[in-house]
């Protein structure tokens, strides 16, 4: 239990830190969809904790976009890099995506188990602690 608690309080200073600076220097457009630098961040921040286990947790409702980066197989590609250069790392990249049609590209980026598809965002509050708790059992 030491170890969710202290991913969950290293998640919640890294939001406290990035909202408290999103209005000076992030842009809310890129707060919203730079996926691969917010991955690369966190994965930063939890490779340097002490847990054996360390887990991202993306919650999505879409594909990879940016506003620096218009090509969507660049941005899936890129993002699948993130993903892997954590994993080399010891963090676990787990995707819960909303997009029906996400089979297309989560898959390659995650890997086959490393993501699910909730139909409705209404469902969330349902799934996560299950979805949570399986991934750090």
């Amino acid at each position: 239990m030491r170890q969710v608690t202290m991913c969950s309080t290293t998640a919640s200073r890294i939001l406290q830190r990035t909202s408290m600076m999103m209005p000076r220097r992030v842009s809310p457009v890129c707060a919203m969809v730079c996926q691969r630098a917010w991955v690369r961040h966190a994965g930063y921040h939890l490779s340097r904790q002490q847990e054996k286990r360390k887990l991202i947790l993306l919650v999505t409702d879409g594909e990879p976009a940016d506003v620096d980066a218009r090509d969507p197989q660049h941005l899936r590609h890129d993002t699948k890099k993130a993903v892997e250069e954590l994993y080399s790392k010891g963090v676990l990249s787990y995707c819960l995506t909303l997009d029906a049609n996400a089979d297309d590209y989560v898959k390659r980026i995650f890997g086959a188990n490393n993501y699910a598809i909730i139909d409705n965002v209404n469902r969330l509050p349902e799934k996560l602690p299950t979805l949570f708790a399986s991934l750090t059992a």
